[in-house]
């Protein structure tokens, strides 16, 4: 009973269809199971000092709206909706740590992913480009999850079945105009490559070299696709897009995200950030449009006014999302959140147990940190997390006993 609980808990928090004021069935069904996960994270090294964490975040948010008021107008339903966000994301997390008891990693990304694929709109974005704004995620993860648990049945073989669904989903990503996707479907790859090379002898040096060849890996990446982009060979519109990018402001990355000159511009002009439910005033839409005017962006075009600060600050990065809404907690959040994606990953690749799964979830993290709004990366952001937690020493030695006879034995 427990373990169906727990995977319908999953597969609802996969699904977003959205109820009133950005809370979901699946944020609803996981609080009423609060009894059953509420102590879970315990069992996790670091588990605590993340809640404690969130529950600062989301009292300096609130502090910050409050304080807001001097000068902003509060908005009660942004703010309700953006306490949603913020809980929806506490409950993903939390929901899989407890999952965690009894299901391995593919499976529940097998069910969160499905859950996620029952709720892609045909609507907006996706109407134009349905693999790339609808299928690609869920799809990705599903079948990631599928590729995992062969690999936790049959080893090697699963590393191989991993890689031909990573070079399929780069495939498809090239196929359709997807740049972002197909960078970090390269970067996985890689990683997934190097996992099949005999483990170093030393932990610490092979900590060592795996950050500089991933850093090297990354920029080597960027590189690449930014000559195939510019070459035509990942699409005729990316082409064009990817050249006047590049007129506009020398770089891919700030041509292609003129945001954050946005991001930048307000951090130096109201550090402390602004809090939850805030509405943003004629001075602050004046001072971002200053940042993205400096890189020869032309802030007049309506976006500004209509996407990134309508009726709250949208600054199109999970990163400055969190600082604009929670202040310097919400900033400490993002980087914390960063550095464990990344020691995740360097760590459990140089031990030769990361699946492709939890790869790209993290690898996903890291772009969405820079480059993507937190409604939009709120799902596999919750996913990335809850699977990289790693159980303390005392509950690891549990977790064996139970996994000798159960299929909670899994790789990462």
């Amino acid at each position: 009973m427990t373990g169906a609980l727990m995977l319908v808990s999953v597969f609802l928090l996969g699904n977003r269809e959205i109820l009133n004021f950005n809370t979901t069935p699946g944020y609803l069904f996981a609080l009423v199971l609060i009894p059953l996960w509420i102590v879970e994270f315990r069992r996790y090294r670091y588990g605590t000092g993340f809640v404690v964490l969130s529950i600062l975040c989301l009292c300096n948010g609130l502090w910050l709206g409050s304080y807001a008021t001097v000068d902003h107008v509060v908005s009660r339903a942004t703010l309700i909706g953006a306490i949603a966000l913020f809980i929806g994301y506490l409950l993903i997390v939390m929901v899989l740590l407890w999952a965690r008891r009894i299901f391995p990693s593919w499976v529940l990304g097998l069910v969160f992913g499905l859950g996620m694929l029952t709720s892609i709109s045909t609507k907006g974005l996706a109407a134009e480009n349905f693999w790339k704004f609808a299928l690609a995620t869920p799809l990705t993860i599903i079948a990631l999850a599928l590729a995992a648990g062969i690999r936790a049945k049959y080893g090697k073989l699963g590393q191989f079945v991993e890689l031909g669904v990573l070079g399929t989903m780069a495939l498809m990503a090239l196929l359709f105009d997807s740049r972002s996707m197909f960078g970090t479907l390269l970067v996985v790859i890689v990683l997934a490559l190097w996992q099949l090379l005999p483990k170093g002898k030393s932990l610490r040096n092979s900590l060592l070299r795996s950050a500089v060849t991933l850093s090297l890996v990354i920029t080597a990446i960027y590189n690449i696709g930014t000559s195939m982009a510019l070459e035509g060979l990942l699409g005729q519109a990316a082409q064009q897009r990817s050249e006047m990018q590049l007129a506009m402001s020398g770089s891919l990355i700030l041509g292609g995200r003129p945001e954050m000159m946005a991001t930048f511009s307000l951090f130096a002009y109201r550090p402390m950030g602004y809090g939850m439910g805030v509405v943003p005033e004629l001075s602050d839409i004046m001072v971002a449009k200053e940042g993205m005017a400096s890189i020869g962006y032309n802030p007049d075009n309506g976006y500004v006014e209509r996407f990134m600060f309508g009726h709250q600050f949208e600054l199109h990065s999970l990163a400055a999302d969190l600082w604009v809404t929670l202040g310097f907690a919400g900033l400490i959040l993002a980087f914390l959140l960063g550095m464990a994606c990344v020691l995740w990953i360097l760590q459990n690749v140089v031990s030769r147990t990361a699946t492709a799964l939890v790869i790209f979830l993290a690898i996903y993290t890291l772009w969405n940190l820079l480059f993507s709004p937190f409604y939009s990366a709120l799902p596999t952001l919750g996913l990335a997390v809850g699977l990289i937690f790693n159980l303390r020493k005392q509950e690891n030695q549990v977790q064996g006993r139970i996994a000798s006879t159960s299929w909670a034995n899994d790789a990462p």
